[in-house]
């Protein structure tokens, strides 16, 4: 396709995970989509598949579509099951949650706030950036992370993985000083450092962090 237009199927898309370890499909940041946020979020019978969260903070409208399976959403404590082809509106203040009923369970969430401009948040280009990097193609992993970094400079999960890429590459100093500035936002990630195998190529560098502070 051209410029004007960008086609993702979500079958050819891998599942990366979140923060609390839910799988979903960056749809957003594959299709280059700015305006309001989009992703498909993927589970087994059993499992969740939307966190237990509101969106009362960045006051987000939400809706709900869900391509395939089915699961049971539990919004401001009223539970109701979903069919495949069926969308759930929900407003930013209320508390909601879903658990897939099915195997290959897929929901698309797409949301954004009321009244002002929506703002990406840095996390979700760390899936995309692991399907390179399941693929040993690490330099792509870097172009997208710090694409990440320059638009969300605090996002410590972007910090470290990035630092990860380039020590794979052999990119000391800036292997460094990204586990750096991501260690000061997250000290209780020294810990895991230490035994990272990504980060092998530096650790005998002695600017390498400690175990402890």
């Amino acid at each position: 396709m051209g410029g004007s237009c960008r086609v993702v199927r979500l079958d050819d898309v891998d599942a990366g995970e979140d923060y609390g370890g839910l799988r979903f499909k960056p749809v957003r940041t594959l299709l280059g989509i700015e305006a309001f946020g989009v992703a498909a979020w993927v589970a087994d019978a059993g499992e969740p598949v939307i966190s237990e969260h509101t969106e009362a903070a960045d006051e987000q409208e939400e809706m709900y579509a869900v391509l395939s399976g089915r699961a049971l959403f539990t919004v401001d404590g009223q539970e109701f099951v979903a069919e495949q082809g069926t969308c759930v509106s929900v407003r930013p203040s209320a508390r909601r949650s879903a658990v897939a009923q099915t195997d290959r369970t897929v929901v698309l969430a797409v949301g954004a706030p009321t009244g002002k401009p929506y703002a990406a948040p840095g996390w979700e280009y760390g899936a995309v950036a692991a399907a390179d990097y399941r693929r040993g193609d690490y330099a792509r992993a870097v172009d997208i992370l710090r694409a990440a970094l320059a638009e969300h400079p605090g996002t410590v999960g972007v910090l470290y993985n990035l630092a990860c890429c380039e020590a794979l590459l052999g990119r000391r100093d800036d292997a460094l000083a990204h586990l750096d500035a991501a260690l000061a936002i997250l000290p209780r990630l020294r810990a895991h450092a230490q035994a990272d195998s990504d980060l092998d190529s530096i650790r005998d560098d002695p600017r390498f962090p400690a175990a402890e502070a």
